[in-house]
């Protein structure tokens, strides 16, 4: 059962994306150093965050930890547009708080996890984060509106959908999903260049996801709004 912590949203939404941050970035910081980090190992180091954060502060905020998650949610009617500057504020700010714990710890590391395009280059990793992401968006609107998805299995999947599309994704765009995860360590490092890879796809995902649902899952899906 998920457990309850008596918290502000936007203060749920903050320590989520810092934690978050923190365990995607190691990965990369890891690697960095000379550890060897396999695909699979970069995908539970978000995955298994995404779980945790969800299990911890879903009942709080609904545990978006995700820009691109919360405009998406605000589109389909799920979550109402005067809360969205908060939830936005507190993702980022957690996101640049946890890069900058990250390099803080890790000073030598010569990276703390900034995304970089993979080998499908720009464009191509532009197209795959839309993809990623309405894929995760999806997920995300599809498993909470089942009524047998109670306790932990809404975090069991989502954290299982992250950790698979980062394992296999993530040498082709880096497999962000998250503009917050992006920006903060882009931000504390000064890798800003291909930062609009992160915000332009993952942003048009969840549109993508949105789209997608009132197509294709006439009902109460996305159609509040």
């Amino acid at each position: 059962m998920a457990m309850k912590i008596r918290v502000h949203p936007y203060l749920a939404e903050f320590l989520g994306t810092l934690g978050l941050v923190v365990s995607a970035t190691s990965a990369g910081t890891l690697a960095s150093l000379g550890y060897s980090i396999t695909p699979l190992g970069d995908g539970l180091f978000s995955g298994v965050a995404v779980l945790g954060m969800i299990l911890l502060f879903g009942s709080v905020s609904g545990a978006h930890i995700n820009p691109a998650v919360s405009v998406a949610m605000v589109r389909a009617g799920k979550l109402p547009k005067a809360q969205l500057p908060g939830y936005l504020i507190a993702q980022f700010a957690g996101a640049v708080v946890a890069s900058g714990i990250m390099r803080l710890v890790f000073s030598d590391a010569p990276s703390i996890g900034a995304h970089q395009p993979g080998s499908l280059g720009l464009i191509g990793s532009l197209g795959m984060e839309v993809l990623l992401t309405a894929i995760l968006v999806g997920v995300i609107f599809w498993i909470i509106d089942q009524d047998w998805a109670k306790g932990p299995i809404p975090a069991v999947v989502i954290g299982l959908t992250v950790t698979v599309e980062v394992a296999l994704a993530g040498s082709l765009s880096g497999a962000s999903m998250n503009p917050a995860r992006s920006f903060g360590p882009a931000l504390v490092s000064g890798e800003m260049a291909p930062l609009w890879i992160y915000f332009v796809g993952p942003f048009a995902g969840g549109w993508v996801a949105v789209t997608l649902c009132r197509l294709l899952r006439p009902g109460p899906c996305c159609q509040t709004c």
